[in-house]
């Protein structure tokens, strides 16, 4: 049942409801809802009057819209435009004309002529015409008892407001129609809507030598600029420029492969046509572009670092960087006791460390890590956001989100006897989670080798397990010198923040965790490249005052408050209210900061992780299909053409098709050793072109690193990973 059908039927008292709530009714379904609206819910019969008002208002957003779409409507204030449409009778064409003489721009008369017999005066309404009694309504009165719930009636008092034809000619037509003696329409002359599609196109046409629209006898010869781009479309051209984009208003570049060949969103376009995308002027930008480069140059401020955890599972994740959190003062002594005792309560004591980032009730009751939790914390030199992803295979996608975020990783190894052999082998989700990393964008790998306390802190156990790692991460694209190792325990929490174990410091002399974490260096910020944003998560908090908002990483340019983005692949504009980075409110946030954003103007259903919030001026391409260079994994089968896939970008993973093999290159050089190949076989770089299911947010590689990455997997392994270097669609 729905609510409205329950308040009908549901009887109420003088007790029922108490006082502010009675008000909080009357406000809410009485005083604001429309006339129809008071008839479906309630069984009110609105009068005369209110059903007149509220036709009226309807019509005239109507005609004013109209207006929007048919003029150059930024020399004209909206008061302007609602007094056109009022003084010409709710006619589009009349207004048209009002303004034209009005403002003495004859220009806006290109395909509206006057009648020669009668020159143009806005005239104001007439009573309507008395109607027949039921008794006298015959078959012949139809046409004039049609418009028994507004305009136009039988009188002509107001006009369509697409066709923008006059009074007279339906004042005319309708009285044809009631005598029985209508003609059949003279298909030889223009439609109305030949004249108003006709009048679209030169409006939004810089060329003013285009002929007027012909009348009463001519035939109508050319045809509008809208069936001219259809055409075009039709026969695969692309729209490149403002003046070919299918409603695009002059002046203003606008992508097809954004908005699509079937027509843009036109209060988007309408806004950036009339400047009203609020962005901060270039004197505060240049400030705080200025700003930002300052911060990253000085030694008193912090450097800013996005950290991975990858690993098998069960090896230690959670608990490992839970216990640093905790030694390094993030999480407060009472918290930590309270969580010990909830984990004993459960059968899982040694589990509190790990539920300082595994949060969710289920999470905990598994003792696995399901989605990404994000966190942080600080070190002397450095600002960590700290990304636990899960280990187990089945939540794969959610470690491809957690690891396209970041700028580092810590793998964590299991040194227990046998716990490391499971991990690494082929179906382990260590090997498969280095390959993710460095496939999207991780620069270095800290290796912690941990619970080596559980074999009484050997040296030898240490160095079986790095001659293990080491030459697969070398195959995999991390050298030596982008790897250091720690052994640790994160239990214990030994060689954490502190070296305490004697049998430890016999052997190893190198830095803790915190330590190696703080001689990391940040990558360089693409910070003066359009705005990107990418979301990872979406809620409502209402107790910060917050509101909707968003999760994410910034991966190029800067936004600060007051900024209008726009969300794709929804084509909305939003505004934003508040940044927040490491729960402190922030003006502006930079590339490369992980934050969360409050907005106005949009709502939460709108939003999905994986939407993008762009720069409305030079937003990020909606792509169905690219040329991609693919690096392959081990796929089982090969890969041949019209191989499916899932392809995972950011937070988001769409089927996908490869259409085509282009060729084989060397993976060093990038020369072509074959083309056109049949298949694709283990570790071969190819060219191919990838076709998708959907639209989704891709950038090219070389503009937008983060947001030209992929992966590819197909039956629950990850069978190659590419960037994108040519857009197609």
């Amino acid at each position: 049942m729905s609510r409205h059908t329950f308040y009908r039927n549901k009887k109420y008292s003088t007790t029922d409801l108490s006082d502010s709530e009675d008000e909080d009714w009357d406000n809410s379904y009485d005083n604001s809802v429309s006339p129809s609206g008071k008839e479906y819910m309630f069984g009110y019969r609105a009068s005369a009057k209110e059903q007149e008002e509220e036709e009226d208002e309807d019509l005239l957003i109507k005609c004013v819209d109209q207006l929007h779409s048919t003029i150059n409507s930024s020399n004209y204030t909206e008061e302007e435009l609602i007094e056109a449409v009022r003084e010409a009778n709710y006619s589009v064409s009349g207004a048209i004309k009002h303004l034209a003489h009005r403002s003495g721009n004859d220009d806006l008369l290109f395909g509206f002529e006057e009648s020669p017999k009668k020159s143009y005066a806005p005239t104001k309404t007439q009573p309507p015409k008395a109607q027949p009694a039921a008794s006298q309504r015959g078959p012949s009165n139809i046409a004039s008892n049609l418009n028994t719930r507004g305009k136009p009636n039988v009188t002509g008092k107001k006009v369509n407001a697409v066709q923008g034809t006059v009074t007279a000619t339906l004042a005319s037509t309708t009285k044809a129609a009631a005598s029985g003696n209508t003609k059949p329409f003279d298909f030889s002359s223009p439609s109305p809507d030949d004249i108003v599609l006709q009048t679209q196109g030169q409006a939004f046409s810089k060329k003013k030598d285009v002929p007027k629209a012909p009348t009463g006898g001519q035939k109508f010869q050319g045809k509008s600029r809208l069936q001219e781009q259809q055409e075009r479309l039709a026969k695969g051209e692309k729209l490149q420029n403002s003046q070919d984009d299918i409603g695009a208003p002059p002046g203003l570049t606008v992508s097809t492969t954004l908005y699509g060949s079937t027509g843009i969103n036109r209060d988007v376009a309408r806004a950036m046509e009339k400047k009203q995308v609020k962005q901060h002027n270039d004197a505060r930008r240049t400030q705080i572009l200025k700003s930002i480069k300052e911060s990253e140059e000085s030694s008193d401020s912090k450097a800013h670092i996005n950290l991975v955890v990858i690993g098998h599972v069960d090896a230690g994740k959670s608990t490992l960087m839970g216990h640093l959190m905790v030694l390094s003062g993030e999480v407060s002594e009472k918290t930590i006791n309270k969580y010990e005792r909830d984990a004993k309560v459960i059968g899982k004591g040694s589990f509190h460390f790990a539920w300082v980032l595994d949060e969710h009730a289920e999470e905990r009751e598994r003792g696995v890590t399901i989605d990404v939790s994000v966190n942080s914390f600080q070190t002397k030199t450095k600002q960590i956001t700290l990304l636990d992803a899960p280990g187990h295979k089945d939540f794969v996608p959610n470690m491809i989100s957690g690891a396209a975020q970041a700028d580092v990783a810590v793998l964590v190894i299991n040194a227990s006897d046998g716990e490391f052999e499971r991990g690494f082998k082929d179906d382990g989700q260590t090997k498969e989670h280095v390959v993710l990393a460095k496939s999207l964008g991780v620069s270095f790998l800290i290796v912690a080798i941990n619970k080596l306390d559980s074999v009484d802190w050997s040296e030898t156990r240490y160095n079986e397990l790095i001659e293990a790692v080491s030459p697969f991460l070398r195959r995999t694209g991390f050298p030596a010198s982008s790897v250091i190792y720690i052994p640790c325990s994160g239990l214990v929490g030994e060689n954490l923040t502190s070296q305490n174990s004697e049998l430890l410091k016999a052997w190893y002399k190198g830095p803790t965790l915190i330590d190696a974490i703080d001689q990391l260096k940040p990558p360089v910020r693409a910070v003066e490249n359009p705005c990107r944003f990418v979301v990872s998560d979406v809620y409502r908090d209402n107790l910060s005052g917050m509101g909707v908002c968003v999760g994410g990483k910034v991966e190029s340019g800067f936004l600060a408050k007051k900024d209008q983005l726009l969300v794709l692949p929804i084509n909305e504009l939003c505004t934003i209210k508040t940044i927040k980075f490491h729960n402190d409110s922030v003006e502006y946030a930079a590339a490369g900061s992980n934050i969360d954003i409050g907005l106005l103007n949009i709502e939460m259903n709108m939003l999905q992780v994986g939407s993008v919030l762009c720069d409305p001026l030079d937003p990020i391409p909606l792509v169905t299909s690219f040329k991609a260079q693919i690096i392959t994994f081990n796929p089982q089968p090969p890969i041949l053409r019209g191989t499916q896939f899932l392809l995972h970008t950011q937070s988001i993973n769409t089927p996908g098709c490869i259409k085509q093999l282009l060729n084989i290159v060397d993976v060093k050089t990038g020369e072509v050793k074959a083309t056109k190949p049949k298949c694709l076989t283990k570790s071969v770089s190819a060219n191919v072109i990838i076709t998708l299911d959907k639209p989704i947010c891709l950038d090219l590689y070389s503009k937008c690193k983060s947001l030209g990455r992929f992966t590819m997997r197909d039956s629950g392994k990850t069978i190659g990973a590419g960037v994108v270097t040519k857009i197609l669609s």
